[in-house]
């Protein structure tokens, strides 16, 4: 999978950029986090119950395939 964002990075890594400049552009992408938070449909803390349920699953399967 490649990222979207792959030119932008290739030309940070050739030095296109000022370093200050980079900072402005992380801070304000820093500051864009908390209306993301907002309007995420996310839960707050993953569900261990349901991961753990899924891992013994996927392990279960993972093992009969193997046939041990």
């Amino acid at each position: 999978m490649y990222r979207t964002d792959r030119d932008f990075l290739l030309s940070i890594k050739k030095g296109e950029y000022e370093y200050e400049e980079l900072v402005t552009k992380a801070e304000v992408l820093k500051n864009e986090l908390p209306g993301l938070y907002d309007r995420s449909n996310l839960p707050d803390a993953p569900d261990l119950n349901a991961i753990n349920t899924l891992l013994v699953e996927m392990r279960e399967q993972f093992y009969h395939e193997k046939g041990m």
